[in-house]
């Protein structure tokens, strides 16, 4: 992983293996970034998203494998309180 602050803004690259949020978790901690918005594109081997069931209050996880395309990566990381 690789990762350069220009400004405001944090480009980061993540390697072929690495997890996603583990690594943005870890970019943050190091430049103490408690809270912000990411969005990204990309590739990966592995996927899990997860479908929220409101009768059970719980997320039901999905698991995917092989070649995918991220065409959109969004959201916001809180790594502080």
């Amino acid at each position: 992983m690789n990762y350069r602050q220009m400004g405001e803004r944090v480009y980061i690259r993540i390697d072929k293996g690495e997890e996603i949020l583990a690594q943005m978790v870890d970019v943050c901690r190091q430049l103490h970034i408690f809270a912000a918005t990411f969005q990204g594109i990309g590739a990966c081997g592995e996927v899990e998203v997860a479908t929220y069931i409101p009768d059970r209050q719980e997320f039901l996880p999905h698991v995917r494998n092989g070649m995918l395309e991220m065409i959109s990566l969004m959201g916001n990381i809180v790594t502080g309180r």
